[in-house]
């Protein structure tokens, strides 16, 4: 259960998440395990975790309390979002994910639904409730040949036996992407088996087939993400953020000159207030626009 509270010591609203069925003790070390390592996480795409407690035997974690909704929602919502403001999603969660890797801590769990976008649009990824430390000498906290994670985010070599680790991350994260960006979930199957053939088997169409418009790059990108050989994924967060970050400024310098050209018709039929947010949104976007004009 999770409660909205207020922390009158630190003059702050607060989220609580309480583990309500204490006695699991699997579901209990898993809970101890996210005070572990969100808490010790701090990077503003991380959700921050301030505390961590009992209460009458209740184990719980306090942490900050976010105001915006999840990318689930936005994907359900279907309403049209700029592919710069998707691939700026993407870098944010990408951000997050980098840091948490280098700081030794997978997420296994990377989704729409642990994604959370701010009302400033800032995305926080959320719920490192089954992350472990990377360090393989770490205690694990799933039983032999139980997998850990969301069916249609796994990576196929996760079926195969083998841990998660940054790789099967990556893959989560490129599903992610894909999904974002196309509107279209790329493993979803009417089966269980269904859905593992697809993720073990079957490539999905390219995004410049689904997205008008769409770059070759940001498609590349993706589709290395995704792939089912784990030696073509892409080996670290970072590597994969080295290809998209050009990618991202060009798209953002393209929704700029898009929102200047629509700030100009705007003054065209006299609506000078409507005019100067799209001239200030094109700055945020491009800030050398005012160098140049």
């Amino acid at each position: 259960m999770v409660y909205a509270a207020h922390d009158p010591a630190m003059h702050r609203d607060v989220a609580i998440k309480v583990l309500t069925v204490a006695t699991d003790h699997a579901l209990l070390a898993r809970f101890q395990a996210e005070a572990g390592t969100t808490g010790n996480l701090r990077h503003k795409n991380i959700i921050t975790v301030y505390d961590y407690g009992e209460h009458e035997g209740q184990p719980y974690l306090v942490m900050e309390l976010l105001d915006g909704r999840s990318l689930l929602e936005i994907l359900r919502n279907a309403a049209p979002v700029a592919l710069s403001a998707k691939v700026d999603i993407l870098v944010q969660v990408a951000e997050g994910l980098r840091y948490a890797h280098e700081h030794g801590v997978v997420h296994r769990d990377i989704k729409p639904s642990n994604i959370m976008l701010l009302q400033d649009g800032t995305a926080k990824i959320l719920d490192f409730g089954i992350a472990r430390f990377a360090d393989r000498s770490g205690t694990q906290l799933t039983a032999t040949g139980f997998i850990v994670g969301t069916l249609e985010y796994m990576a196929p070599d996760q079926f195969d036996g083998g841990q998660a680790d940054c790789l099967t991350d990556i893959f989560s994260f490129g599903v992610v992407g894909y999904e974002l960006i196309s509107g279209r979930q790329p493993f979803r199957g009417e089966t269980i088996s269904r859905t593992i053939y697809l993720l073990s088997k079957i490539d999905p169409a390219p995004l410049g087939d689904i997205v008008p418009g769409c770059p070759d790059a940001l498609q590349d990108v993706f589709q290395t993400a995704i792939s089912k050989d784990r030696t073509r994924r892409y080996q670290s967060v970072r590597e994969l953020l080295f290809e998209l970050m050009p990618l991202h400024a060009r798209l953002r310098k393209e929704r700029a000159t898009e929102l200047v050209a629509e700030a100009a018709r705007l003054l065209d039929h006299g609506e000078i207030e409507a005019a100067q947010t799209h001239v200030h949104q094109a700055l945020e976007f491009d800030p050398t626009l005012e160098s140049r004009s």
